[in-house]
């Protein structure tokens, strides 16, 4: 049975570094989010020039972890996960802090292809995926934040 552990506030600080580490060592890949629809501060621009031999891929889409948009398709940018790309998730402090207008938003992470991570940054949702109880008993031990979990 798949686990959904939804985080009920904004992971920052310690937790925020031990977070990305635990989830970016089950990863394939991350990524984020640069809606069309929406002015941006230069500084976006300068995230993705100082980081564009890092991006594997871009599309432009209506959908990605956790988000359904209609009208405009985003330019969502995807990463894959190495040690160069890590550094890239340690110019924040805090999951929400990826936000529109000065950086692109909506962190997410895929694993096997799947949804493992994601966050609607805007709307202060994020949470976590897993596939069985063992991987749910995992997480509850080796974090403290609040968080609810649903199966799916």
């Amino acid at each position: 049975m798949k686990y959904n552990i939804e985080f009920m506030s904004n992971v920052s600080g310690h937790e925020y570094q031990k977070l990305i580490d635990y989830v970016y060592t089950k990863s394939d890949l991350f990524g984020m989010v640069v809606r069309t629809d929406m002015d941006q501060n230069s500084s976006v621009k300068e995230f993705l020039e100082n980081n564009k031999d890092l991006i594997s891929a871009k599309k432009m889409s209506h959908e990605w972890a956790g988000t359904i948009t209609f009208g405009d398709k985003h330019e969502v940018y995807y990463f894959k996960t190495n040690e160069e790309s890590r550094k890239i998730l340690d110019t924040v402090d805090s999951v929400y802090s990826w936000r529109n207008p000065d950086l692109p938003e909506d962190l997410f992470f895929y694993r096997y292809g799947k949804i493992y991570f994601y966050s609607t940054s805007h709307e202060e949702i994020s949470g976590l995926v897993v596939d069985n109880e063992d991987e749910l008993e995992d997480f509850a031990n080796n974090f403290s934040m609040h968080f609810h979990v649903y199966s799916r």
